[in-house]
């Protein structure tokens, strides 16, 4: 964890911190790249500051910050439902950068079922996943808001439909402390995603299941299912195809007082998305390893263009979409109180990483290291 010192009789640049953390969710990010690539690691040797994951660690509270953000020097990516929880709650973070990530999302139906032959959603029995006793059910939120995204698409409203409460009371983050730069979600949970909607569809208690991503895909095949509605895959050209944010932050605390090492972790980040995009091949293999399917399955749910552009970026569609994300969770109670999205931006470290990455562009060429 990292060490702060008296931060009011230091410059802030000044106070000490001897290690900082990072998580990110099992999705394409720049993040993954950087891990695996180490850019983080050298990035922050030479001031023997060390880069740890948060599945390192053995204790559950610490893992769960995931979550919360309860940690003073922790950097995040991944999905959004988490950091506004936790920013609504405790403003325990700083937003510091988005990417547009265009994946497949549907509705899927057993094959040979009334639904999937007529695709008439109307009276439908849609599963919306319920884990009760989290800090955020992320899961309902993300399902919730996909159905009403893909019902849109199909000309229906949520009236023309059942929404029915599939319990299921699982983690979704692995137990078992990792190894340097693991993940916190492991093969098992990656694999178990849908388990709870999948079950419920089987038995016949809900008619569709809404599904996203590789996952998505794979589990469709597994059950002999079917899409309903929603996003084209890449074997489609991606035609539809709707972008789903994932956003980077930053505790508030190592905000505040190191503002220099939240712009070289985005640094990091930058030269990491640069060799994902001259290294289509082996960015594909880092993502499917890190989302937790064949490569197939990722080249199959992502655009073809993901690995050209994993960079964390700052701009108006992107905000008013995650503004958007947000309001939802405030108007269904995910979220105790609003986020003004432009106030928990902090463009500065983005603005000063970018800077320097160009410079460094400019007098060494094409980063290829």
């Amino acid at each position: 964890m990292s060490t702060t010192t008296d931060t009011a009789r230091q410059p802030l640049d000044q106070v000490g911190v001897s290690s900082i953390c990072y998580t990110r969710c099992p999705v394409p990010t720049a993040s993954s790249v950087a891990i695996t690539g180490g850019w983080l690691d050298r990035e922050f040797e030479a001031d023997q500051i060390a880069v740890r994951s948060l599945a390192e660690s053995p204790e559950p509270a610490l893992r769960d910050a995931h979550y919360t953000h309860a940690h003073p020097a922790l950097f995040r990516e991944g999905g959004v439902v988490p950091p506004l929880w936790a920013r609504s709650v405790a403003q325990s973070n700083v937003l510091i950068g988005l990417a547009r990530v265009d994946q497949f999302q549907g509705l899927v139906a057993l094959r040979g079922s009334r639904l999937a032959e007529s695709g008439d959603l109307r009276r439908a029995r849609i599963a919306l996943p319920a884990r009760p006793g989290r800090h955020i059910d992320f899961s309902r939120a993300i399902s919730w808001h996909g159905i009403q995204t893909v019902l849109a698409v199909a000309g229906c409203q949520e009236a023309d439909v059942t929404l029915v409460d599939v319990p299921w009371d699982e983690d979704f983050i692995s137990h078992e402390a990792g190894s340097s730069g693991a993940s916190l979600y492991t093969a098992r949970e990656n694999v178990r995603l849908y388990t709870a909607e999948v079950l419920a569809l089987v038995r016949g208690e809900v008619d569709a299941i809404y599904a996203v991503g590789p996952h998505a895909l794979a589990t469709a095949a597994l059950i002999d299912a079917v899409p309903l509605a929603g996003s084209a895959t890449n074997a489609d050209q991606h035609a539809g195809s709707p972008s789903h944010l994932r956003i980077l932050t930053v505790s508030t605390q190592l905000a505040q007082t190191r503002t220099d090492l939240v712009a070289r972790y985005i640094y990091g980040l930058l030269r990491a998305s640069a060799s994902a995009a001259a290294r289509p091949s082996s960015a594909w293999r880092i993502i499917a390893a890190e989302v937790g399917v064949a490569e197939e399955w990722a080249q199959a749910a992502y655009a073809r263009q993901t690995v050209a552009d994993l960079r964390p970026q700052i701009a108006d569609d992107l905000l008013d979409t995650l503004q958007n994300r947000s309001d939802f969770l405030y108007e269904r109670g995910f979220i105790p109180h609003p986020v003004d999205v432009r106030e928990w931006l902090d463009p500065g470290p983005l603005r000063n990483a970018l800077t320097r990455y160009r410079e460094q562009r400019s007098t060494k060429g094409e980063d290829r290291s």
